[in-house]
């Protein structure tokens, strides 16, 4: 029997969590907007670069955290109805070490195998991304899939990176290429019931009789061997995305995204930004004469480092 208490639950972590993690990314870049101000920090200040370094290491342990359980439960779950390993108290299952194994290892090499293509529209075709930018998305990515975890909640990780992008595009200033983030969108939509009617198909495989189960699977099995060996044929590599890398005279240009990428861009956006903003909230304070302590109000603008 399905459990549709599970199922909401999963369907609800599912549609929040891009939204939480949009929010937070967009709260972090104004956060680092006003550090930027303050202490006149470029976009991609040594200080930004460490801090996406380790808000990145933080986002690929949530990816394992919470993506590889649901793996190890679907195969926990054979390995019970199978007979080969036992439910602890609660239900819980005594999931195998090599279980474990086996699910990290997958992701690590599906993340090698197809990476860069995924690498490729995250991080150029969205929205152009600085250290600063890229902090803001790793760090609201990282909340939103640790939180989900801490719940129990299976979410997509992809969802939650690609929305925090998009919030760090909006938050910066530089928008975000709506095109590219309709056609997630729409790949998003089509994701889950394309997984259950794959699902289905499978079911309906196993039922069929002996020999001609054996065909089909077989047959099904040939034509993604012959998909997967197509697809490491053509897919990009790091040289690829490498060589579409902008300048740095081209990314200290006001271009909300990579303008290289035939098709995808640039989309105008007249979003301020946070440094912008904050500008505008000290003109209007001095022009009401409201003190604002500990500040002197200057005409010094940030400097890139």
């Amino acid at each position: 029997a399905i459990s549709w208490d599970s199922v909401a639950k999963a369907a609800i972590g599912i549609v929040l969590s891009p939204a939480v993690a949009i929010i937070i990314a967009i709260l972090a870049m104004f956060l680092i907007g006003g550090i930027q101000k303050l202490f006149h920090m470029g976009d991609d200040h040594v200080v930004f670069k460490g801090l996406q370094l380790v808000a990145a290491g933080a986002l690929s342990f949530g990816h394992g955290a919470n993506d590889a359980q649901k793996t190890m439960g679907v195969l926990g779950a054979l390995l019970l109805g199978a007979g080969y390993t036992t439910a602890g108290p609660g239900g819980s299952i005594d999931v195998p070490e090599w279980v474990a194994l086996s699910a990290y290892a997958a992701i690590a090499l599906g993340t090698l195998w197809g990476g860069w293509k995924i690498i490729e529209t995250m991080g150029l075709k969205i929205t152009t991304l600085h250290a600063a930018s890229g902090a803001a998305a790793n760090i609201g990515a990282s909340t939103a899939i640790f939180g989900a975890t801490a719940m129990g909640m299976p979410i997509s990780t992809t969802h939650a990176a690609a929305s925090s992008v998009v919030g760090a595009g909006v938050g910066s200033g530089r928008g975000a290429n709506w095109k590219v983030v309709g056609k997630m969108l729409i790949a998003w939509v089509i994701t889950i019931p394309a997984a259950a009617l794959v699902a289905a198909a499978v079911l309906y495989l196993t039922k069929l009789p002996t020999v001609l189960a054996w065909i089909t699977l077989g047959a099904v099995v040939l034509a993604f061997a012959a998909w997967a060996i197509w697809a490491m044929r053509n897919t990009i590599h790091a040289s690829d995305v490498e060589a579409e890398l902008l300048s740095a005279d081209e990314l200290a240009t006001h271009v909300p995204v990579h303008v290289k990428l035939e098709g995808e861009g640039p989309v105008a956006d007249n979003t301020p930004s946070p440094a912008v903003l904050i500008d505008d909230i000290e003109t209007l304070a001095e022009e009401l004469h409201i003190p604002i302590p500990g500040h002197e109000h200057s005409d010094h603008t940030p400097t890139k480092d």
